[in-house]
């Protein structure tokens, strides 16, 4: 059975110095916790956490469909996202632009 998750060496690939990451989450969340632990072992990528769990998070997090939501560039995508994924992503909107 191969391990799903990826492994240290795999979130340092070179990423483009301006991906930048919100995460929308709780910190009872498993999911969110990973996707935090792993963005913050990503080179060349930085991130800012929204918690959704907050009793002040209201409007912030109202249209929010799963736990974590990743935003790159305005685009969100529910649900955990290994940050291979997130980065590949990152740069096919880059270079749509």
């Amino acid at each position: 059975m191969s391990n799903q998750f990826a492994s240290f060496d795999d979130v340092h690939v070179n990423a483009p110095s301006n991906i930048h990451v919100t995460v929308y989450g709780a910190d009872w969340c498993t999911w969110t916790r990973r996707q935090k632990e792993e963005l913050e072992n990503a080179e060349g990528v930085t991130y800012d956490y929204k918690d959704c769990s907050a009793d002040d998070a209201g409007d912030m997090c109202a249209d929010i469909k799963g736990l974590p939501t990743n935003e790159v560039n305005g685009v969100r995508e529910a649900g955990y996202k290994p940050v291979k994924e997130i980065i590949e992503n990152a740069r096919k909107q880059q270079q749509q632009r």
